[in-house]
């Protein structure tokens, strides 16, 4: 045991600060002794969960940290609405400061913005219900919930194949000059790039099964890579973008 942790020499707030100034040495900021007492005392009511960043496990909310009356107010509205004419956005806002005042009574609950209400009924309407914007830009799913992003946590659990037309002109074969089309292969979790297939034109379906092939099979070494390259299986691996995941 270091002399500054001894318990029979320190008391508990001078540990707390000898760890303080521990952790600041070792270049984690300018840490205090609240700092370090708050996580001694997380950890011992959670463990290393309570160790943890909690603003990045926290559930996504579609209505942020809008006021619940407010929010209640116009999933009430949108109820109300089903089945009948769309109307405006606009329309809205007057019918659910009536739903307040109702429920609450004149001027309980603070008048929200327009801006406060409309992002509001964007987040909470079901795709559809909006009297603008396609069904695919609706934040929300049927219940009012906001759609959890997929997470990858390993080496090859999700792989992400996007095209995209590249900003630049290139000669081709035959003497013409165009942009050509670029489809690439990522791993999510790695970002390492696993294939990537550069077409003249409009990628097709043999395009993208050449894709898969490089993903499995890395090219072999080539006349432009150095010699040591050559000497190692490993490297030629790694040169050719594939991860073997």
């Amino acid at each position: 045991m270091r002399e500054q942790y001894d318990p029979a020499r320190h008391t508990l707030a001078e540990r707390e600060q000898a760890k303080a100034e521990e952790l600041t040495a070792l270049g984690f900021g300018r840490v205090s002794r609240t700092t370090v007492q708050r996580m001694r005392l997380a950890y011992r009511k959670q463990g290393l969960w309570g160790l943890l960043d909690h603003r990045t496990t926290r559930a996504s909310s579609p209505t942020g940290r809008a006021d619940e009356r407010v929010v209640a107010a116009v999933r009430e509205r949108l109820r109300r609405r089903r089945g009948r004419s769309k109307g405006t956005i606009n329309g809205l806002f007057p019918l659910i400061n009536q739903i307040l005042e109702d429920r609450h009574g004149p001027g309980t609950v603070p008048a929200p913005s327009q801006a406060t209400l409309y992002r509001l009924v964007t987040s909470l309407a079901r795709p559809g219900e909006l009297p603008s914007g396609p069904v695919r830009q609706m934040p929300a799913s049927f219940e009012g919930r906001a759609f959890s992003p997929a997470a990858a946590l390993r080496p090859g659990e999700q792989v992400q194949v996007d095209t995209t037309r590249l900003d630049v002109l290139a000669l081709f074969d035959d003497g013409t000059l165009a942009r050509p089309e670029l489809t690439i292969a990522i791993d999510v979790a790695t970002r390492a790039i696993l294939a990537a297939v550069l077409c003249p034109s409009a990628t097709k379906a043999v395009d993208a099964a050449l894709l898969l092939a490089e993903m499995a099979v890395p090219h072999p070494a080539r006349p432009t890579w150095p010699d040591i390259l050559r000497m190692d299986p490993r490297a030629v691996v790694w040169a050719s973008g594939w991860t073997g995941q």
